[in-house]
């Protein structure tokens, strides 16, 4: 499975403003399958974080826009259980297209995290997703 460097803004929530996190304080962990195991056949990296991006509209209440990008404070080298998704052109139309999403969200509101990597394919309407995030990626990080 792919891992993608973007984390939930939800899950490191500080009271009323998620862009509060410092930096300092987020790990990325990509190449991570089952939480529950330390000995997978392909192990995990992690790093830290040299600047990150909160979606412009992520919604502290509703959860609504729950994405952010990171850069990593190191590089990192890509393996057959770790490399780079692309976002959308702010010009692609992906308006009823599949999309791969994975993850160790709730299952279900209020259910329990599961410890291995999930992946469901979903068709949404994504295209505004990608170019929000690409022009506040553009002006931040260059």
């Amino acid at each position: 499975m792919k891992a993608v460097v973007a984390y939930s803004a939800q899950e490191n929530r500080l009271p009323g403003k998620p862009q509060n996190l410092l930096t300092s304080q987020i790990r990325i962990r990509v190449g991570e399958y089952d939480f529950s195991s330390v000995q997978e056949d392909l192990p995990y990296v992690e790093r830290g974080v040299a600047k990150k991006i909160v979606h412009p509209k992520y919604n502290f209440f509703t959860y609504e826009y729950d994405l952010a990008l990171v850069r990593l404070d190191k590089s990192l080298e890509f393996a057959p259980h770790i490399s780079p998704i692309c976002l959308p052109a702010s010009d692609d139309l992906l308006i009823g297209e599949n999309a791969t999403v994975t993850g160790w969200g709730r299952l279900s509101e209020g259910g329990t995290l599961p410890s291995v990597l999930q992946e469901t394919i979903r068709q949404e309407n994504a295209a505004n997703l990608g170019t929000e995030i690409e022009k506040q990626e553009n002006q931040n990080l260059l």
